[in-house]
């Protein structure tokens, strides 16, 4: 669930700012959207960096991985709710804390990844089968993401050109999120190696 949300994510967030406001996106132009992905990959980059050890150290990795899926709704929600604004306001200061907002939230929704790798790597069950277990999961996650961009951009789409479906790539990735969410519950709350 993790990797098609945020497959999802990254594909629909430059759509959404390059849609014109009447189709419900941002209206923004490229190079503005490649300013605000390049700012956010390099403080993301930082955050992870500078971040994580300590958050895993104090929370775990289950509370984190956790909270980073729950991340997720305001971080979709997010979007009709700039589409909103951004018709009543113009591109306002409250637009753009609203962009800040989402993009902080998805530094958050990227902790997961670091959690779901310490997991993988607690379940490999010798040093030897460590590769295996790794590319199983490295499998899984390709075939997500061979799938996500065309299921996220395929809703989006429909979402443009029906008025009836006009939120349903939304309902999507809320659902993506509560499917994650009650993943979550399933996981161990210390690593499995740390159990024995």
């Amino acid at each position: 669930a993790l990797s098609l949300l945020d497959i999802a994510f990254r594909d629909v967030q430059p759509l959404f700012f390059a849609t014109p406001l009447e189709f419900g996106g941002l209206g923004l132009d490229p190079p503005r959207i490649g300013n605000i992905l390049a700012i956010y990959s390099v403080i993301n980059g930082l955050f992870q960096i500078l971040f994580f050890a300590d958050l895993h150290d104090r929370f775990g990795s289950k509370i984190i991985y956790s909270a980073a899926m729950a991340a997720g709704i305001p971080i979709v929600i997010a979007f009709p709710i700039l589409n909103a604004v951004a018709r009543v306001q113009g591109l306002s200061i409250t637009v753009w804390a609203i962009v800040g907002l989402q993009l902080a939230l998805s530094m958050l929704l990227n902790l997961a990844y670091a959690c779901i790798f310490i997991y993988i790597a607690a379940a490999s069950p010798n040093p030897a089968s460590f590769g295996a277990t790794s590319g199983i999961a490295q499998l899984g996650v390709s075939i997500v993401r061979a799938i996500g961009p065309a299921s996220a951009t395929s809703a989006f789409s429909l979402s443009i050109k029906d008025p009836c479906h006009a939120w349903m790539v939304y309902y999507y990735m809320i659902a993506l999120v509560c499917i994650g969410i009650f993943a979550s519950l399933f996981l161990p709350r210390q690593s499995w190696k740390n159990q024995r």
